[in-house]
């Protein structure tokens, strides 16, 4: 399972998968009738509403790393998250060294806390989908029980599971330390080659977390709050980019909803939410708003293409500008685990700014 080709074998069955039922039964002709009718502007300014949400994200970003330096640039954050996105949409887990990497070259601090605060943002996101879910578990209890009847009687057990699992996250934030502690106690007489990899994380976890707090948690929230309002004011726009009046009815809860609905999709682990987002959107629409199949699957088609294609040109001519070579990004991304986060910055021919280099010391 360690292998990259095994994983992303994996993750492109998933996602092949998820995109056989998705389409399954959808009248081909009949699909292809609402995609001709879609008003691309909409579509568009619904992928900008998106990227306003990055903006908020970018904001958020920077007020988490305030412990580790004082002001930091919205832009040069923004520039980091378009380019992991767009990374990750062509190499999987490419993301994950592109975003630190730029943030840490440009603001000029060290590559593996700025990992550490992405591990934070995580945890907040995670937060905030349990928060959200079990909204719309309340919100919209009849709907999930008519579109999914084999959820009806497990909502009950759904929510106390995530009520335990947001108290565990929300006990381990508050708590980073005593984490730590009970991370090494666990793994104490586990093999060398699997500690050591958990032990850096948990400490890089338990500081960053620390560093949130210090941050104080009322910038956090509204950021996070920034970012769920425009994903909600994009999904709400996208609905009107179709003539199928079903869809414009879904409105602005239902909006909320398909965004709810969108986080668990990408939480699933496929290349860039294929499949899983289309069916987890298509299935909503059709299931619980009555949406007709093809054109709730013109829906999940044209959003996830425009969000998907957009998003990767904007994060390509960013990566291009930042001098970083694709030609041993494989061999970086393959090595990954082996190496670490200083190593990896250097594989892709960029120094970083040591503390040192700034009169601080380690």
């Amino acid at each position: 399972m360690k292998h990259p080709a095994i994983r992303l074998s994996i993750t492109v069955l998933i996602s092949v998968g998820a995109l056989y039922l998705a389409f399954r039964g959808v009248d081909l002709k009949a699909l292809l009738a609402e995609l001709a009718k879609t008003n691309l502007v909409l579509i568009f300014a619904g992928v900008l509403l998106l990227f306003c949400s990055h903006i908020f994200r970018s904001w958020r970003w920077t007020v988490i790393v305030r412990p580790m330096k004082a002001r930091t640039s919205i832009v040069t954050g923004f520039k980091a998250i378009m380019g992991a996105y767009a990374m990750n949409n062509i190499i999987p887990r490419s993301g994950e060294l592109v975003r630190p990497y730029i943030f840490a070259k440009h603001e000029h601090v060290f590559m593996s806390g700025t990992i550490a605060t992405i591990l934070i943002e995580r945890v907040i996101d995670l937060v905030a989908n349990i928060i959200f879910i079990m909204v719309a578990i309340i919100v919209f209890p009849r709907e999930i029980a008519h579109g999914f009847p084999s959820l009806a009687g497990s909502t009950m057990t759904i929510s106390l599971v995530l009520i335990v699992v947001l108290a565990l996250v929300i006990v381990m934030i508050f708590s980073a330390g005593k984490t730590e502690r009970a991370i090494h106690k666990v793994t104490a007489k586990w093999p060398e080659k699997i500690r050591a990899p958990i032990y850096r994380a948990a400490s890089e976890f338990a500081s960053g977390l620390r560093g949130a707090r210090a941050s104080g948690a009322m910038p956090v929230a509204i950021g996070t709050a920034g970012i769920w309002v425009f994903y909600v004011l994009s999904m709400f726009a996208w609905l009107f980019a179709f003539p199928e009046r079903s869809i414009v009815a879904v409105g602005i809860v239902g909006a909320f909803f398909l965004r709810v609905v969108s986080g668990i999709a990408f939480l699933i682990p496929t290349p860039g939410g294929v499949g899983s987002y289309h069916y987890f959107i298509s299935q909503a629409l059709f299931r619980i708003f009555g949406v007709p199949l093809a054109s709730a699957i013109a829906y999940a088609t044209v959003t996830h293409a425009a969000f998907d294609i957009l998003t990767t040109v904007v994060g390509l001519v960013i990566v291009a500008t930042e001098g970083i070579s694709f030609k041993n990004f494989k061999e970086v991304v393959r090595a990954s685990e082996d190496r670490s986060p200083e190593e990896l910055a250097r594989a892709l021919h960029e120094p970083l700014v040591e503390l040192s280099d700034l009169g601080v010391e380690r």
